[in-house]
């Protein structure tokens, strides 16, 4: 696993699989390239977040959900290429709403989507393994510096962001 650290504080920033991102194939549903789900229980982390992304990738447009139960309610509806999800949240975890969306997409055939995970935790084991298994997924520590935010978004929308 790659591991970006700080330079400044020394501690690591982002966790992902090394490696380019499969291609998906076969029949499944496509996801919608240009749609970023953001979930996050504190509404100004989701703003945030979506100002960077909007600012970064005026083509990309984001939906904000405030725990994972809304999550997993507007992935089956909305079905984006990427979601930016938070881990530890009331009512359903991200964690969870994770492994829901995962079974959602190989009961209905659908694409998966590309999830950078945010905490400001220690990750589980579990997601830990989910991210050094494939290089779609990545994890992020809170808070995000917004060049580490546009480098994971980038390599997942495969877009180059704006200055």
């Amino acid at each position: 696993m790659k591991i970006v650290k700080n330079p400044l504080l020394g501690t690591w920033e982002m966790a992902e699989s090394e490696g380019a991102i499969p291609a998906k194939s076969g029949g499944s549903v496509p996801c919608n390239p240009r749609l970023v789900l953001i979930v996050d229980d504190e509404e100004q982390n989701r703003k945030l977040h979506q100002t960077v992304i909007n600012s970064a990738f005026p083509s990309v447009r984001c939906e904000l959900a405030s725990d994972g139960a809304q999550a997993v309610a507007l992935f089956t509806t909305l079905h984006p290429l990427v979601i930016m999800m938070d881990i530890v949240m009331p009512n359903l975890d991200g964690e969870e709403a994770f492994y829901q969306i995962e079974e959602f997409c190989q009961t209905n055939n659908w694409q998966p989507p590309r999830v950078v995970f945010c905490t400001g935790h220690s990750p589980s084991v579990g997601l830990r393994n989910v991210v050094a298994s494939d290089p779609s997924n990545c994890l992020l520590q809170k808070p995000i510096r917004r060049r580490i935010l546009i480098t994971a978004l980038s390599k997942r929308l495969n877009l180059r962001p704006l200055a």
